[in-house]
């Protein structure tokens, strides 16, 4: 999902035209893996699905406001990434991410969590819980969404630098994290 195809570049193109079919079958596209992306962020079973749905109410609101140049992908995890953050924010006592295979949904786990035992996959969930929201949520679009570090850049408004320097400080903590 790192760039767009240009099949998603032309549903995105004639989404903003106002096809509403288009715009249908991009959500349908990426309803999972934002839903994903806020269960990993957010780690409660029960709101993921509502920041889909006010994710993607808020896409078909300012479709005309996408800018082709971007990636259509992105620019939705964007959306979903900031409904995320205002959340934390008005709950700061949410509880621990609870693991993906209780929420019923599938999700997409980073290469390097396949080889994992079930033991140290439950240990790289607890101490992915523990990173604080703006590495979080660079390396899940790294390896969730596998998105370029240059269009994660774009994408949260930083610099390519600073996406590199998050990821790293990110990787390293969970190392330690899982060296313990």
């Amino acid at each position: 999902m790192a760039l767009m195809t240009e099949a998603e570049q032309e549903l995105a193109a004639a989404a903003r035209q106002g096809d509403r079919a288009a715009l249908d079958e991009l959500i349908g596209r990426l309803y999972r893996p934002v839903c994903a992306l806020a269960l990993r962020l957010l780690g409660r079973t029960e709101d993921p699905r509502e920041v889909a749905q006010e994710t993607f109410a808020r896409v078909a609101r300012h479709i005309q406001e996408f800018d082709p140049a971007r990636s259509f992908s992105a620019w939705v995890f964007t959306i979903a990434a900031n409904l995320c953050r205002t959340r934390i924010r008005r709950a700061p006592g949410s509880k621990a991410f609870e693991l993906a295979e209780a929420s019923g949904l599938e999700v997409d786990v980073p290469p390097e969590g396949k080889v994992l035992h079930l033991e140290d996959h439950e240990r790289a969930h607890r101490a992915l819980d523990e990173l604080p929201f703006d590495l979080k949520v660079v390396v899940l679009m790294h390896f969730q969404q596998d998105l370029p570090l240059g269009e994660i850049a774009r994408t949260l408004g930083v610099s390519r630098n600073a996406v590199g320097i998050r990821l790293y400080r990110a990787l390293k903590f969970l190392r330690q994290r899982l060296k313990e």
